[in-house]
């Protein structure tokens, strides 16, 4: 007979929908979703999207690693011999003792990420890999992330802390700039685009700025607002112009809810040091929106209430990402928008807020054994510049061990040959990775160690909507174990076993623990039997709304909203001026670089793929194909076909793909989207032109200015015919 069983899709996507799994004699035969009551208005269905529908060949996929493996061959070549996991966790202590004792704990680099361990509350993102080195002493370890790093830097000298609103809000809404946002194909969060849709319905106007016709654009745009990347602050600030010279901004929500409001004017209307008044005109060439539309999005945002400015987290990946995070907010302050039903506070919007994922109710991920605290911290996407240069770069140590968990860095950072070459550096004694396949990333292990799936362990995870329970479905495939299990044989080794699971317990034990610290889910035996706690989506949650209605501060210095602040403006950084302002990102039209590459390149998300996540699932393949977008214009001056072999190239390398001519993406930007594996001519070597179509071959690994954060949708290419 069949047994069903509830569990969350834990990717990092944004989202962590409800899957419903089918098992018999052991194995996991079909795939379902959310089969909650549909008419449920407080707690709609949790439904799964084609990723979540495919897991199931994901757990079964043929190239799954099976055990434990020790690398023969040369960094990057992807030859291993099978070892056995005593053999595995005596060199994994090994490796750790011997570079602790030579070099120090900051020599070990915790390289952790998403991709096997999901988002959930044990096996966590950017929990285990970090708690065993601090068990150690603590090592080196992440800050910020690829997704939202310069998000996480300058938002809060704007708004304090960041506080979103759950999608239910968007129901009031009555006009909608979805500014690179496309949550109808990706995730930020379970049943946005439900809310969305009847939004629509009830009359809301969708401007949805982004230089790619997305499916997003399909479903809800009125009007498409295809601009020039990196150039959101432009727009925005001739936005600014318009409804401060039109007398249509909000003055007595500045006065009371703002700081330095008057500063930002005098950069809007030319008052400042540049002498330029911020008008349509003059954003229209850097912009390549129409100075009238520009007018028209403007007077409709600022006039129509509740009106919301949506932002996704591209624009921020961008050379000044800085800026665009603060401009947001600025605009939404402009016109009043923030902090009321059917507002926007005008923030990246990474996951939409849902009662319970709060901080104080469901717990989040528990510190580590003992405590303590990393001995050094680098920004994720540094990593290739602290293995090669360390302590002469100006990095706080040198690394020479990297424990990779859950991520495919070498595929998702910028600069993936200069990547290569970091992880190919002598100083780099020992790299260990924590896989389910052979990723670009595994191929340069030195030891690679089989991770289990989510389905083949217990956690939990607060999803959008609720709290559900994931037990272990079926056994572990092959020798695969969690990452706990094999940070606990390796604790062992180092006779630390007792300490690394908090005096023997068991993952289940330290499950019911997490779980007694919220109410809802603290009678352990019914939460495990009932699987979903639901929660309450009824009344929204309003983003900022204690600050503007409840009279709470800001939390910021001076409890407002800081539109100009003071903090930077002391800081007195040549490129985080204390008001957000339009500065032209290198490799852009303007530079001179773009004679040699004249095409602005973006590496958007793919709907078959979480990142490089379900990259080798054949049937997720023919969603859409891998190529690169071009608009007819720009194909026909390169004599291109649509479907024509290709190779994309600049300075900093070369990929091979096909092209999709479309008129789905704006003149002078072409986009590939991010994720596919990547597949050098000739393994391990750096400079080897790819033959998959990987994005990240072609872009920069410059990090933003003021924050160190990516800056990946900056890039200059030139793509012809192969």
């Amino acid at each position: 007979m069949e047994a069903a069983y509830y569990t969350a899709c834990a990717r990092n996507c944004g989202s962590k929908c409800i899957l419903k799994v089918y098992v018999k004699d052991g194995a996991i035969v079909r795939m379902g979703t959310d089969d909650a009551a549909p008419d449920d208005p407080t707690s709609p269905q949790l439904r799964s999207c084609l990723r979540g529908w495919s897991y199931r060949e994901r757990i079964y996929a043929p190239d799954r690693l099976q055990y434990p493996m020790r690398r023969v061959g040369n960094r990057g070549e992807g030859k291993f011999e099978r070892i056995s996991w005593d053999e595995a966790a005596i060199l994994y202590a090994h490796m750790i003792t011997e570079i602790r004792e030579q070099y120090g704990p900051s020599s070990i680099f915790s390289m952790d990420g998403s991709g096997t361990i999901g988002l959930t509350l044990h096996n966590t993102w950017r929990g285990l890999g970090p708690r065993f080195l601090r068990m150690l002493g603590g090592g080196t370890e992440q800050t910020l992330s690829y997704s939202s790093g310069a998000t996480t830097v300058a938002a809060p000298y704007t708004v304090g802390a960041v506080a979103n609103s759950s999608a239910p809000n968007f129901l009031q809404t009555k006009v909608m700039l979805m500014w690179g946002w496309n949550p109808a194909e990706g995730g930020t969060g379970t049943n946005t685009a439900y809310y969305l849709q009847q939004a629509k319905e009830q009359g809301c106007k969708f401007y949805v700025v982004d230089p790619r016709f997305t499916d997003t654009a399909a479903a809800f745009a009125d009007v498409w607002v295809p601009l020039k990347p990196g150039s959101d602050v432009a727009l925005m600030s001739a936005m600014a112009c318009v409804i401060i010279e039109e007398h249509l901004h909000d003055q007595t929500f500045l006065e009371q809810h703002t700081f330095g409001h008057e500063e930002w004017f005098d950069y809007i209307l030319g008052r400042g040091a540049d002498g330029q008044r911020k008008t349509p005109e003059w954003a229209e060439p850097i912009t390549g929106v129409a100075a009238n539309l520009i007018r028209q999005m403007a007077r409709e945002y600022a006039s129509v209430r509740p009106s919301a400015l949506v932002m996704g987290l591209g624009p921020q990946r961008t050379a000044y990402g800085e800026q665009i995070a603060r401009c947001g907010p600025a605009l939404a302050a402009l016109t009043g928008n923030v902090g009321v039903p059917g507002g926007y506070a005008g923030l990246m919007n990474w996951m939409l807020a849902f009662p319970g994922n709060g901080v104080g109710s469901l717990p989040g991920a528990r510190p580590g054994p003992g405590g303590g605290r990393p001995a050094a911290t680098v920004p994720c996407n540094q990593w290739p510049d602290l293995f090669l240069k360390g302590k002469s770069g100006g990095y706080p140590t040198d690394i020479h061990m990297a424990i990779a968990t859950g991520g495919n860095h070498l595929n998702q950072g910028g600069n993936l040959n200069k990547a290569i070459t970091a992880l190919q550096a002598e100083s780099l004694k020992y790299f260990v990775v924590h896989e389910q396949f052979m990723t670009p990333t595994a191929r340069f292990a030195d030891l690679l160690l089989p991770v289990n799936t989510l389905f083949e362990r217990m956690d939990i995870a607060h999803a959008n909507g609720a709290v559900v329970f994931m037990p272990k479905i079926i056994e572990s495939l092959y020798e695969s174990k969690s990452d706990w299990e094999i940070f606990t044989l390796v604790a062992g080794q180092l006779g630390l076993a007792d300490a690394w699971t908090l005096g023997g317990k068991s993952e289940e034990e330290i499950l019911r623990e997490l779980a007694a610290a919220w109410p809802p889910t603290a009678d352990w035996e019914r939460f495990k039997r009932e699987q979903i706690i639901r929660l309450n989506m009824a009344d929204p949650i309003v983003g900022y709304e204690e600050q503007v209605a409840g009279g709470q501060p800001f939390k910021t210095p001076s409890g407002k909203l800081e539109i100009s602040s003071p903090r930077l403006k002391a800081a007195s950084h040549p490129q985080m001026p204390a008001v957000p302002q339009y500065i032209a990102d290198w490799e852009s039209p303007g530079d001179p670089l773009a004679q040699k590459y004249p095409l602005q390149l973006i590496g958007p998300h793919h709907k078959a793929r979480v990142h490089s996540s379900f990259h080798n699932i054949p049937r997720l393949r023919e969603v859409e194909k891998h190529a690169l977008w071009m608009n007819p214009a720009d194909a026909a001056v390169r004599g291109l076909a649509h479907g024509e072999k290709i190779r994309v190239f600049n300075g900093r390398g070369e990929t091979q793909t096909t092209v999709w001519v479309t008129e789905r993406i704006r003149p002078g930007v072409v986009a590939l989207p991010q994720g596919v594996w990547h597949d050098p001519a000739e393994p391990g070597v750096a400079g080897s032109v790819d033959r998959a179509g990987a994005v990240n071959v072609l872009t920069n690994d410059r990090p933003t200015p003021f924050a160190g954060a990516t800056a990946q949708h900056t890039c200059l290419v030139e793509v012809a015919r192969r």
